[in-house]
């Protein structure tokens, strides 16, 4: 009898810590970010935001906006550029792969242009959402192609 008992308490724990498991809240992802970039899709620095618009377990895909203004004096050079893109993040927890195309509208003074680049490189993400980001980036225009490495930092909320 005792036997009996000690059985079916013990398939009873095991039952009720698997149903305390499974009721466990999941902590939500954040899926909005701002963050600065040196080197990157403005080629010199600009401040972005981004949001997640489709995520999963281990996938996440959204859009980005930026804003960058370059003052030289000495050149005689002003421009404001408009950084937009796609961007895909593979991975679990903490790190991920991520990859970007980005369209750039530059504006200076006498003309405008547009320029276009995409890079692949490797995200991680500290647990009280900072994040950081570097990458190789190939960036191009109708007469130049030119391959920088690029920086982010910034924070999810």
């Amino acid at each position: 009898m005792f036997k009996h008992l000690l059985i079916v308490g013990f398939l009873y724990s095991i039952f009720l810590f698997a149903f305390s498991q499974d009721t466990l809240p999941i902590p939500k992802q954040k899926k909005q970010n701002l963050h600065a970039e040196f080197a990157g899709t403005s080629f010199l620095y600009s401040v972005n935001y981004e949001r997640v618009f489709l995520q999963s377990n281990y996938f996440r895909a959204g859009a980005t906006v930026g804003l960058a203004a370059f003052a030289e004096p000495v050149f005689n050079y002003n421009s404001v550029s408009v950084p937009v893109g796609v961007f895909s993040l593979l991975g679990k927890k903490h790190s991920f792969y991520q990859s970007f195309t980005y369209n750039s509208l530059v504006i200076e003074l006498s003309e405008y242009t547009f320029k276009s680049g995409m890079n692949i490189g490797i995200d991680y993400t500290h647990k009280n959402s900072f994040f950081i980001r570097a990458y190789p980036s190939v960036y191009y225009d109708f007469k130049d192609i030119l391959i920088f490495y690029g920086v982010r930092a910034g924070v999810w909320f």
